[in-house]
Protein backbone atom coordinates (compact mmCIF):
# COMPACT_ATOMS: atom_id res chain seq x y z
CA UNK A 1 0.00 0.00 0.00
CA UNK A 2 1.53 3.46 -1.07
CA UNK A 3 1.62 5.90 1.67
CA UNK A 4 1.66 9.71 0.77
CA UNK A 5 3.71 12.10 2.77
CA UNK A 6 3.85 15.93 2.58
CA UNK A 7 6.90 17.30 4.25
CA UNK A 8 6.79 21.19 4.65
CA UNK A 9 9.42 23.12 5.23
CA UNK A 10 11.12 26.35 3.99
CA UNK A 11 14.90 24.72 4.45
CA UNK A 12 15.46 22.77 1.39
CA UNK A 13 18.03 20.95 3.05
CA UNK A 14 15.79 19.67 5.55
CA UNK A 15 13.24 19.39 2.93
CA UNK A 16 16.15 16.78 1.30
CA UNK A 17 17.03 15.50 4.28
CA UNK A 18 13.53 14.26 5.49
CA UNK A 19 12.83 12.82 2.27
CA UNK A 20 15.79 10.90 2.25
CA UNK A 21 14.46 9.19 5.70
CA UNK A 22 11.01 8.66 4.38
CA UNK A 23 12.66 6.88 0.90
CA UNK A 24 14.79 4.63 3.28
CA UNK A 25 11.94 3.24 5.34
CA UNK A 26 9.65 2.15 2.41
CA UNK A 27 9.98 1.75 -0.95
CA UNK A 28 5.71 2.13 -1.14
CA UNK A 29 6.16 6.14 -0.43
CA UNK A 30 5.14 9.40 -2.10
CA UNK A 31 6.76 12.25 -1.16
CA UNK A 32 5.47 15.92 -1.67
CA UNK A 33 7.56 18.72 -0.39
CA UNK A 34 6.24 22.68 -0.09
CA UNK A 35 8.20 25.28 1.18
CA UNK A 36 5.49 27.38 2.79
CA UNK A 37 2.34 27.30 4.07
CA UNK A 38 0.83 28.78 0.93
CA UNK A 39 2.40 26.26 -1.43
CA UNK A 40 1.37 23.27 0.64
CA UNK A 41 -1.97 24.89 0.95
CA UNK A 42 -1.82 24.42 -3.32
CA UNK A 43 -0.82 20.76 -2.75
CA UNK A 44 -3.90 20.39 -0.47
CA UNK A 45 -6.21 22.16 -3.25
CA UNK A 46 -4.73 19.82 -6.53
CA UNK A 47 -4.17 16.83 -5.01
CA UNK A 48 -4.68 13.66 -2.94
CA UNK A 49 -4.72 14.19 0.80
CA UNK A 50 -1.54 12.95 2.51
CA UNK A 51 -1.56 9.96 4.67
CA UNK A 52 1.23 11.98 6.98
CA UNK A 53 2.46 15.42 7.02
CA UNK A 54 5.72 16.88 8.59
CA UNK A 55 4.99 20.22 9.42
CA UNK A 56 7.66 23.03 9.86
CA UNK A 57 6.37 24.99 12.76
CA UNK A 58 8.82 27.85 11.89
CA UNK A 59 7.18 28.72 8.45
CA UNK A 60 8.42 32.35 7.27
CA UNK A 61 3.93 32.97 6.65
CA UNK A 62 2.51 30.58 9.25
CA UNK A 63 2.29 31.30 13.48
CA UNK A 64 3.47 28.10 15.17
CA UNK A 65 1.58 25.49 16.30
CA UNK A 66 -1.33 27.14 15.07
CA UNK A 67 -0.80 26.01 11.57
CA UNK A 68 -1.29 22.19 13.00
CA UNK A 69 -5.13 23.59 13.27
CA UNK A 70 -4.46 24.67 9.75
CA UNK A 71 -4.05 21.48 7.96
CA UNK A 72 -6.49 19.47 10.51
CA UNK A 73 -9.05 21.77 8.85
CA UNK A 74 -8.26 21.38 4.72
CA UNK A 75 -7.03 17.95 5.45
CA UNK A 76 -9.46 16.01 8.39
CA UNK A 77 -7.97 12.92 7.10
CA UNK A 78 -4.26 13.39 7.60
CA UNK A 79 -1.81 12.62 10.23
CA UNK A 80 0.67 16.06 10.88
CA UNK A 81 3.84 15.52 12.95
CA UNK A 82 5.21 19.11 13.85
CA UNK A 83 9.09 19.20 12.84
CA UNK A 84 10.22 22.30 15.15
CA UNK A 85 14.43 23.44 16.16
CA UNK A 86 12.40 24.53 19.89
CA UNK A 87 11.52 21.69 21.94
CA UNK A 88 10.57 22.29 25.34
CA UNK A 89 7.63 21.19 27.06
CA UNK A 90 5.14 23.59 26.37
CA UNK A 91 5.83 23.45 23.26
CA UNK A 92 5.12 19.63 22.45
CA UNK A 93 2.66 20.03 24.73
CA UNK A 94 0.61 22.75 22.40
CA UNK A 95 1.25 20.83 19.34
CA UNK A 96 -0.52 17.37 20.97
CA UNK A 97 -3.33 19.96 22.18
CA UNK A 98 -3.41 21.38 18.52
CA UNK A 99 -3.97 17.31 17.36
CA UNK A 100 -0.17 16.55 16.01
CA UNK A 101 0.38 13.07 16.73
CA UNK A 102 4.53 13.49 16.99
CA UNK A 103 6.94 15.92 17.30
CA UNK A 104 10.35 15.81 15.72
CA UNK A 105 13.22 18.38 16.97
CA UNK A 106 15.11 19.04 14.57
CA UNK A 107 18.34 18.01 16.66
CA UNK A 108 17.31 14.81 16.35
CA UNK A 109 19.92 11.70 14.94
CA UNK A 110 18.57 9.98 11.99
CA UNK A 111 17.40 7.11 14.08
CA UNK A 112 15.99 8.85 16.40
CA UNK A 113 13.93 10.57 13.15
CA UNK A 114 13.53 7.42 11.71
CA UNK A 115 12.04 6.12 14.91
CA UNK A 116 9.59 8.29 15.07
CA UNK A 117 8.64 8.47 11.55
CA UNK A 118 7.44 5.02 11.78
CA UNK A 119 5.73 5.48 14.74
CA UNK A 120 3.41 7.79 13.21
CA UNK A 121 3.30 5.71 9.68
CA UNK A 122 1.76 2.67 12.06
CA UNK A 123 -0.96 4.56 13.72
CA UNK A 124 0.96 5.37 16.65
CA UNK A 125 1.69 8.96 18.59
CA UNK A 126 5.12 9.78 18.79
CA UNK A 127 6.36 12.49 21.36
CA UNK A 128 9.66 13.56 23.23
CA UNK A 129 10.02 12.11 26.69
CA UNK A 130 10.65 14.55 29.20
CA UNK A 131 10.65 12.76 31.89
CA UNK A 132 14.19 10.94 31.29
CA UNK A 133 16.56 12.77 33.29
CA UNK A 134 17.89 15.85 32.04
CA UNK A 135 15.54 15.57 29.03
CA UNK A 136 14.95 18.66 26.70
CA UNK A 137 18.26 20.52 28.07
CA UNK A 138 21.30 18.50 26.25
CA UNK A 139 22.88 18.97 22.97
CA UNK A 140 21.79 16.14 21.71
CA UNK A 141 18.08 16.67 22.81
CA UNK A 142 15.25 14.20 24.28
CA UNK A 143 16.64 10.74 24.68
CA UNK A 144 13.69 8.95 24.13
CA UNK A 145 10.73 8.99 22.06
CA UNK A 146 7.22 8.32 23.36
CA UNK A 147 5.89 5.38 21.85
CA UNK A 148 2.01 5.37 22.29
CA UNK A 149 -0.12 3.17 20.52
CA UNK A 150 -3.76 5.36 19.85
CA UNK A 151 -5.72 2.17 20.45
CA UNK A 152 -3.91 0.44 23.14
CA UNK A 153 -5.24 2.06 26.04
CA UNK A 154 -2.25 2.29 27.76
CA UNK A 155 -1.13 4.35 30.87
CA UNK A 156 1.37 6.06 28.58
CA UNK A 157 -1.34 6.57 25.60
CA UNK A 158 -4.11 8.31 28.81
CA UNK A 159 -1.63 10.70 29.84
CA UNK A 160 -0.59 11.80 26.18
CA UNK A 161 -4.24 12.31 25.60
CA UNK A 162 -5.13 14.00 28.89
CA UNK A 163 -5.83 17.77 28.44
CA UNK A 164 -3.19 20.52 28.60
CA UNK A 165 -2.64 21.94 31.67
CA UNK A 166 -4.14 25.56 31.27
CA UNK A 167 -1.81 27.16 33.19
CA UNK A 168 0.87 26.63 30.16
CA UNK A 169 -1.27 29.04 28.07
CA UNK A 170 -3.73 31.56 29.67
CA UNK A 171 -2.78 34.34 32.33
CA UNK A 172 -3.48 33.00 35.70
CA UNK A 173 -7.51 33.32 36.60
CA UNK A 174 -7.93 33.82 32.86
CA UNK A 175 -11.78 33.36 31.94
CA UNK A 176 -12.41 30.64 29.43
CA UNK A 177 -15.76 31.86 27.73
CA UNK A 178 -18.70 29.61 28.03
CA UNK A 179 -19.51 27.24 24.54
CA UNK A 180 -22.43 29.54 23.45
CA UNK A 181 -21.33 29.74 19.96
CA UNK A 182 -18.90 28.37 18.04
CA UNK A 183 -17.64 31.70 15.35
CA UNK A 184 -16.38 33.97 18.08
CA UNK A 185 -19.44 36.15 19.07
CA UNK A 186 -19.31 35.09 22.25
CA UNK A 187 -15.98 36.68 22.89
CA UNK A 188 -17.22 40.11 22.56
CA UNK A 189 -15.38 40.16 19.24
CA UNK A 190 -16.73 42.37 16.05
CA UNK A 191 -16.98 40.56 12.71
CA UNK A 192 -13.89 41.77 11.33
CA UNK A 193 -12.24 40.41 14.42
CA UNK A 194 -13.95 36.91 14.28
CA UNK A 195 -12.33 37.22 10.28
CA UNK A 196 -8.44 37.98 11.86
CA UNK A 197 -9.11 35.32 14.56
CA UNK A 198 -10.56 32.26 11.64
CA UNK A 199 -7.38 33.09 9.70
CA UNK A 200 -5.12 32.88 12.64
CA UNK A 201 -6.53 29.41 13.61
CA UNK A 202 -5.76 28.35 9.64
CA UNK A 203 -2.06 29.52 10.64
CA UNK A 204 -1.63 32.46 8.82
CA UNK A 205 0.61 35.63 9.68
CA UNK A 206 -0.08 39.13 10.35
CA UNK A 207 0.99 39.88 6.59
CA UNK A 208 -0.64 37.00 4.77
CA UNK A 209 -3.85 38.27 7.24
CA UNK A 210 -3.17 41.41 5.59
CA UNK A 211 -3.18 40.36 2.11
CA UNK A 212 -6.41 38.23 2.36
CA UNK A 213 -8.50 40.83 4.09
CA UNK A 214 -7.19 43.86 2.30
CA UNK A 215 -6.05 45.59 5.70
CA UNK A 216 -3.39 47.49 7.09
CA UNK A 217 -0.24 45.36 8.85
CA UNK A 218 -1.20 48.09 11.67
CA UNK A 219 -4.77 47.47 11.77
CA UNK A 220 -4.42 43.60 11.91
CA UNK A 221 -2.19 43.93 15.16
CA UNK A 222 -4.90 46.09 16.80
CA UNK A 223 -7.19 43.23 15.69
CA UNK A 224 -4.78 40.61 17.13
CA UNK A 225 -4.18 42.23 20.78
CA UNK A 226 -7.84 42.64 20.76
CA UNK A 227 -8.45 38.94 20.25
CA UNK A 228 -5.42 38.09 22.71
CA UNK A 229 -7.50 39.97 25.06
CA UNK A 230 -10.65 38.36 24.76
CA UNK A 231 -9.04 34.85 24.87
CA UNK A 232 -7.05 35.92 27.93
CA UNK A 233 -3.90 35.03 26.42
CA UNK A 234 -0.77 36.51 26.06
CA UNK A 235 0.70 35.07 22.53
CA UNK A 236 -0.42 33.92 19.26
CA UNK A 237 0.90 30.67 19.72
CA UNK A 238 -1.27 30.22 22.79
CA UNK A 239 -4.68 31.16 20.50
CA UNK A 240 -5.27 28.04 18.91
CA UNK A 241 -5.76 26.02 22.44
CA UNK A 242 -7.53 28.96 24.20
CA UNK A 243 -9.86 28.76 21.07
CA UNK A 244 -10.22 25.34 21.37
CA UNK A 245 -11.37 25.50 24.96
CA UNK A 246 -13.99 28.20 24.33
CA UNK A 247 -15.38 25.88 21.91
CA UNK A 248 -14.63 28.16 18.68
CA UNK A 249 -14.05 26.19 15.24
CA UNK A 250 -12.66 27.84 12.12
CA UNK A 251 -14.84 26.14 9.75
CA UNK A 252 -17.45 27.99 12.15
CA UNK A 253 -16.13 31.55 10.89
CA UNK A 254 -17.41 32.25 7.81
Amino acid sequence: MTVKVLVVDDHPMMRGALRTALETLTEDVVVVLAGSLQDAFRQLATQAQPDLVLLDLNLPDACGTATIGAFRSRAPGSRVVAVSGNYDPATVQACQAAGAIGFIPKSYSLEQLLGTIRRTLAGQTAFPDFNQRGAGNSASGPSEVRDVNQAGGSATATAAASPVPRSLFLHPGAHVPPRDYTDGRHLGLTERQRGVLRLMLLGLSNKSICKELDLAEGTVKVHVSAILRALGVSTRAQVVVAATRSGIRAEDMR
